[in-house]
C-alpha cells in the first residue's frame, strides 16, 4: 500500500445555524460563507458542510473517522461559562450548539490526530476547549476597534509571525490580513503563539509537536493568499492512505479449483471490498492451481472464474489473478474467461525467474488485461540495485501501453537487513516514486 497520489483530501467545515432567507423562504438552517468552500476546493481538497446538529460525542466520531482534515469556522462568540468566566457586557449571542459541537469535532480530531485549521471563532474555540481562556473584549486592552470596525465590516491587521514556526513556513513573516473580531486569545494550553498583530494580540497560534494544528485570529478565506488551505490540505494528503487492493492469499496453498467453499470465500471478498470501498482483490491461483504444472484444472478455473465474475462486475470490482503462465497462456485465460471483472494481477518476479522477456511478457498482455502489478522479485537486493530489472525501461514500456495503476511492493529486500521492514520497504517505495513520479 502507497500514498495516493490522485485521492482528493476530504476536509469537514463547521457552520452556523442560523435564521436565513433565500428566494420565498426564510428558514432556521445550516449555513457558511462560500469562500471557505471555496478556499478548501482550490487548495484541492473536497468541502463537506458539518452543521451542530448534535454534540453526541460517537456522532463526532464518525464523522470525523471519514475526514481528512477539519476547519472550525469562524462565528458567533464563545460561552464564557466554557472557562470559567461570567460574560462581559460585550459578549453575546453565543451558540450553545455550535459550541458543545465543535468541541466535541475537536476531542475527536485529537484522538485521530486529524488535521485542524481554527477560524477566527475557531481559534478561540480551540484555546478554550484546551483549557484556556479569552479576552472577551479586546477593544479594552488594545484602546482601538480596529479589529472589528463595525458590523458586516472586515478591517485590516499587520501581523508578524514567529520564525522558524509553521504559520510562517506558509504566510512569510509579516502580512496583512483582513479580520473581524471583538474577543482573542489570552491562554493556550499546549499551543505557541506563532504570530502578533502590532498592538500584542494573538493573531496565531499552533499545537506544539508533529500535528498539523493551526488556529488564527483573521479570516484567510477573504483574503488572496490561501497558504493556510494549502497547508491544511497537504496535511491532509499527507495521512490520506488508499488501500490499494485485499489479497486472498490463503489460495497461495489451498487450490482454488478443488477447494469446495471457494466461491463463497472469493464472495466473502467481494463484500468486504465493498464495505471497505476497495476495488482490487489479489486472488493467487497458487502452487496447487499451478496450470504449467496441473493443465487439467484449467476447466475447473475457467468455470469458477466465470460464476464469480458476474458478482464482481455488479459490485465493481475487479478480481485480479497471477497465474504460472506466460503471457500468451494467460491471455487465452482472460479471454476464456471473458469478464472485465477477472484480470491479471501481473508479478515480475513470475517472468524474471523463468527467464522471459519483461517487456514483451507486458506488451503480450497489455493493457486491458492488467489490473494491478506486483512490483518485486526475489529477495536478496533493493529495486534499484536489481541488476536484472531496469525499471526505467521498464516505465516506458508501460507508458507504451498507455497503462496507469497501483505498482504494489512486496520482498525485494536487502539481504544484509531482511527483517528491517521500514528500511527496505520505505527504500523500494523511495526509488519506484523517484521513477514513477517524477515532476
Amino acid at each position: 500500500m502507497t500514498v495516493a497520489a490522485t485521492a482528493l483530501p476530504v476536509i469537514g467545515l463547521s457552520t452556523y445555524r442560523e435564521e436565513t432567507s433565500w428566494g420565498v423562504w426564510s428558514q432556521h438552517a445550516d449555513v457558511l460563507h462560500r469562500e471557505y468552500a471555496d478556499s478548501v476546493v482550490a487548495a484541492g481538497g473536497v468541502p463537506v458542510l458539518l452543521p451542530p446538529a448534535t454534540a453526541d460525542a460517537r456522532h463526532a466520531e464518525a464523522v470525523v473517522g471519514r475526514l481528512d482534515g477539519l476547519v472550525i469556522s469562524g462565528g458567533a462568540d464563545v460561552d464564557p461559562g466554557r472557562y470559567g468566566e461570567e460574560p462581559h457586557p460585550r459578549t453575546a449571542n453565543w451558540r450553545p450548539d455550535r459550541d458543545a459541537w465543535e468541541t466535541a469535532l475537536l476531542a475527536a480530531a485529537e484522538r485521530v490526530a486529524l488535521p485542524v485549521l481554527g477560524v477566527c471563532r475557531g481559534m478561540q474555540l480551540m484555546a478554550a476547549a484546551a483549557g484556556g481562556r479569552l479576552d472577551q473584549h479586546t477593544p479594552d486592552s488594545v484602546g482601538h476597534t480596529g479589529h472589528g470596525p463595525a458590523p458586516g465590516e472586515f478591517g485590516t491587521t499587520r501581523v508578524s509571525t514567529q520564525p522558524g514556526s509553521r504559520v510562517a513556513g506558509l504566510v512569510g513573516d509579516d502580512l496583512e490580513v483582513p479580520c473581524h473580531h471583538h474577543q482573542s486569545v489570552l491562554e493556550h494550553p499546549g499551543f505557541a503563539v506563532t504570530a502578533r498583530a502590532e498592538d500584542g494580540t494573538v493573531e496565531a497560534m499552533e499545537l506544539l509537536g508533529d500535528r498539523f494544528c493551526v488556529a488564527i485570529q483573521w479570516h484567510p478565506e477573504k483574503g488572496t493568499d490561501l497558504a493556510l488551505f494549502h497547508g491544511l490540505v497537504d496535511a491532509a494528503r499527507e495521512r490520506n492512505l488508499e488501500i490499494c487492493s485485499l489479497a486472498m492469499s490463503a489460495f497461495y496453498a489451498q487450490s482454488f479449483a478443488e477447494r469446495p467453499t471457494a466461491l463463497r470465500m472469493v464472495g466473502d471478498c467481494i463484500d468486504t471490498m465493498r464495505a471497505m470501498g476497495v476495488t482490487m482483490a489479489f486472488l493467487p491461483l497458487g502452487v496447487r492451481g499451478d496450470l504449467a504444472l496441473h493443465p487439467e484444472l484449467w476447466p475447473a478455473i475457467v468455470e469458477r472464474l466465470k460464476a464469480i465474475a458476474p458478482r464482481a462486475e455488479d459490485a465493481g470490482v475487479v478480481i485480479g489473478i497471477e497465474t504460472a503462465l506466460n503471457a500468451e497462456g494467460e491471455a487465452a485465460l482472460l479471454d476464456e474467461i471473458g469478464s472485465p471483472a477477472v484480470r491479471s494481477y501481473f508479478n515480475f518476479a513470475n517472468a524474471l525467474q523463468a527467464g522471459r522477456d519483461l517487456h514483451a511478457e507486458l506488451r503480450t498482455l497489455g493493457k486491458e488485461r492488467i489490473c494491478q502489478i506486483h512490483c518485486t522479485d526475489q529477495d536478496g537486493v533493493w529495486l534499484e540495485n536489481n541488476t536484472r530489472l531496469d525499471m526505467p525501461q521498464v516505465k516506458e514500456t508501460l507508458d507504451g501501453l498507455g497503462w496507469s495503476g497501483w505498482l504494489v511492493i512486496e520482498r525485494s529486500r536487502d539481504a544484509n537487513d531482511s527483517r528491517n521492514v521500514r528500511r527496505n520497504f520505505g527504500a523500494n517505495a523511495a526509488y519506484l516514486k523517484k521513477i514513477f513520479q517524477a515532476g
